[in-house]
């Protein structure tokens, strides 16, 4: 951006280099010494959800990279959409030497308490910079009714915004014709945002905060983006396997060849004997209420499975498998030293 400008200290006479993220921190925090903070409770009197007033901040470490990930030109205008107190706004201009770019820097920020902390250190720092005070402008605003009219590169705090409010903010900020970029915390889905790329930035909430940032798109970039899109779906996905491809015939062949052989194996388990021998009263398996003596294990089980309305002394017809199953669990009930006993009163149910 040109060469390093120096500032001279109205009070102390002496040449601050704003080209040195070192002395820009140290001149901020001599200003913001004196200033309240932003942290705590603020109050604001727009009708909006009080969610939206918790605070955070960019730490002077994370503006120094959130700074290279601006990409700010000569003439560039930048907002800071949730400004604070307004220590990201001011090292902005002071790194963009402003004084010489003659662009201006703005904070937008609806919480009064911590818009009067900006402004007392807007105060303190053209007292001490005099004429050579970047161009800054701090303002009381909601962001989703402001009316934007020359916005460049936008910075937006949403972490805590609802969607309602950021859909509004950027359907005002795309009506301005100057926009071009902007940097958020959590990602903001429109076709007119082609995202550029994600910055880690240092924050208070977080030691490592990731910021998505997007280039924005006129009307027919986004449609032919869009085209585009739709097009690379619509092709025809290509064969990448060395195994030859079936013919349709072939395909038909081995679908009718899998069904009948399917069929084959169901005639064979039907053809199989489903005689089910009554069990012993004397056999450890299961208990036999002596009313239903001819009621098997294996046909309770198949009347709780089928959840059918017969009484538990029918015959159910079950398949073998069930009946080995049946038997199974009896055998693991006996092992425990539990028997299975079945009832009238119960009506099928297997109580072990």
């Amino acid at each position: 951006f040109g060469p390093a400008m120096t500032l001279h200290d109205a009070a102390s006479n002496a040449s601050i280099d704003t080209s040195s993220h070192e002395t820009i921190v140290s001149l901020l925090q001599d200003v913001y010494k004196d200033c309240p903070s932003g942290f705590g409770s603020d109050f604001t009197d727009a009708n909006i959800d009080f969610m939206i007033l918790q605070y955070g901040e960019v730490t002077y470490a994370g503006m120094d990279s959130l700074f290279t990930a601006l990409k700010l030109g000569p003439d560039d205008v930048f907002y800071d959409l949730g400004s604070g107190t307004g220590k990201l706004v001011l090292y902005v201009a002071l790194r963009r030497q402003l004084a010489v770019q003659e662009s201006l820097c703005v904070g937008l920020e609806v919480g009064e308490k911590r818009h009067r902390s900006a402004q007392t250190a807007c105060a303190n720092i053209r007292d001490k910079l005099g004429s050579q005070c970047p161009a800054v402008s701090m303002l009381l605003q909601d962001i989703s009714r402001f009316r934007f009219a020359d916005a460049s590169v936008v910075v937006l705090t949403n972490l805590c915004m609802n969607m309602a409010i950021q859909n509004r903010t950027l359907e005002n900020l795309l009506k301005c014709p100057s926009f071009k970029r902007i940097v958020c915390i959590t990602p903001l889905p429109n076709p007119r945002l082609k995202p550029a790329g994600i910055e880690k930035v240092s924050c208070t909430w977080a030691k490592c905060s990731s910021w998505h940032i997007y280039d924005v798109l006129t009307h027919e970039e986004a449609l032919q983006l869009r085209k585009t899109s739709t097009t690379m779906q619509c092709t025809p996905l290509r064969r990448v396997s060395s195994a030859p491809a079936l013919s349709r015939e072939e395909t038909i062949h081995g679908v009718v060849s899998r069904l009948y052989t399917i069929k084959q194996k169901q005639q064979t388990l039907d053809a199989l004997p489903h005689v089910q021998q009554p069990l012993s009263l004397t056999n450890p398996i299961c208990k036999i209420d002596p009313a239903f003596p001819q009621t098997t294990f294996a046909s309770v089980l198949s009347w709780g499975l089928q959840t059918t309305n017969k009484p538990v002394h029918q015959k159910v017809s079950v398949h073998p498998t069930w009946q080995t199953r049946g038997q199974s669990v009896g055998k693991a009930a006996s092992k425990r030293g539990r028997h299975a006993k079945v009832s009238s009163a119960a009506f099928g149910r297997v109580v072990v």
